[in-house]
C-alpha cells in the first residue's frame, strides 16, 4: 500500500473524530500460496510447499474506512507488496 493511501486514510479518521480500531487494508483476500509463488519468481528463488487441501487466504476489513469516503488507490496486493519490496 502506498504511503498516500495510508496517509488520507489517518486524515480521513481525524476529519471525522473517528474512535475505534480501522483497518487500513485493501479489503481483498490474499492467497498466501500464490504470494510466495510470485515473490519466487521475483527472487529467483526455491520455496518448496507442503501440499495442503486447505486454502490459507487473509483479507482486512476496511468498511469502516470505506464509510468515511476512504479508497486504496491500488486494489491489486501484488503492486501493494511490490511497492513495498521496491521502496526498500
Amino acid at each position: 500500500m502506498q504511503i498516500n493511501d495510508i496517509a488520507f486514510a489517518i486524515k480521513m479518521m481525524l476529519k471525522n473524530n473517528s474512535k475505534g480500531l480501522y483497518n487500513i487494508c485493501s479489503g481483498k483476500g490474499i492467497n498466501l500460496i500464490d504470494l510466495m509463488i510470485k515473490l519466487n519468481k521475483k527472487y529467483k528463488k526455491k520455496i518448496i510447499f507442503i501440499k495442503n487441501k486447505d486454502k490459507t487466504i487473509l483479507v482486512g476489513v476496511n468498511k469502516k474506512l470505506i464509510n468515511l469516503g476512504w479508497r486504496p488507490n491500488k486494489t491489486n496486493y501484488i503492486e501493494y507488496l511490490l511497492d513495498f519490496i521496491n521502496e526498500k
